[in-house]
């Protein structure tokens, strides 16, 4: 098995006082990674991957940050990629929030029509529902069908012997 390339440059303190620092949160296992490895210089990935429970991968992806970009970097956590930007500027958020308040839309084919020709953007009929139903939290909302059997003379006279309160 390959030995590590580079030294830990903390001290053994160092990273106990960070480890403390940083308890229950994600880096704290970072941390005890580099502490492991400090202790012991004849550990390998593979020993400390498995002492925290971790992959093999995970322990040469946290080393490789380690040791190109250092400790500060190794505490950063963020999202990294996988986010593509939203195809719907704000303004154009905005603009289909007001004609939903105001007039609505009557299907998805009129909201998908209203989304090309007023922000230029082409979404696929399950991309404006999802926009719709998730991001805007609107329920398409239609009336009841009536029949065209429906007597309505007769219907309006049932309501009106219909229970009251």
């Amino acid at each position: 098995m390959r030995h590590r390339e580079g030294t830990i440059t903390e001290g053994l303190a160092t990273l106990q006082r960070l480890e403390q620092q940083y308890r229950h949160q994600p880096q704290e296992l970072r941390l005890k990674a580099l502490r492991l490895l400090k202790e012991d210089p004849e550990r390998t990935l593979q020993q400390v991957a498995a002492l925290l429970g971790r992959s093999y991968r995970t322990m040469q992806r946290w080393w490789s940050i380690y040791h190109h970009q250092g400790l500060k970097r190794l505490l950063q956590l963020g999202k990294t990629g996988g986010k593509r930007p939203p195809k719907l500027s704000a303004q154009g958020f905005r603009q289909l929030q007001a004609k939903l308040q105001e007039d609505g839309f009557a299907d998805l084919k009129e909201v998908q029509h209203f989304l090309r020709e007023q922000a230029g953007v082409d979404y696929s009929l399950p991309g404006v529902r999802y926009l719709l139903r998730v991001r805007l939290q609107a329920k398409l909302k239609t009336g009841r069908t009536r029949s065209v059997c429906q007597d309505r003379p007769a219907a309006a006279a049932f309501k009106k012997r219909a229970w009251r309160s």
